[in-house]
């Protein structure tokens, strides 16, 4: 069997705006760490490798079974 990932996750499940106002963030300094870590869960969560197996955001994937 073999995934492919034909078109991905149009955007995180998380704005970094969401995650600024959970943490009572109120200016920029440390916008570009937050994008990093949100990036990071996502990756680490989502698609067939992370530890959900499964995706977050709608996305398309072909499966072909080889034999």
């Amino acid at each position: 069997m073999d995934l492919t990932n034909i078109t991905p996750a149009a955007s995180e499940p998380l704005t970094l705006a969401e995650v600024k106002d959970h943490l009572r963030i109120l200016d920029n300094d440390q916008d570009t760490l937050l994008s990093s870590l949100i990036t990071a869960a996502t990756s680490y969560l989502d698609t067939r490798h992370g530890i959900l197996g499964r995706a977050l955001i709608t996305q398309t994937w072909e499966m072909r079974l080889l034999g």
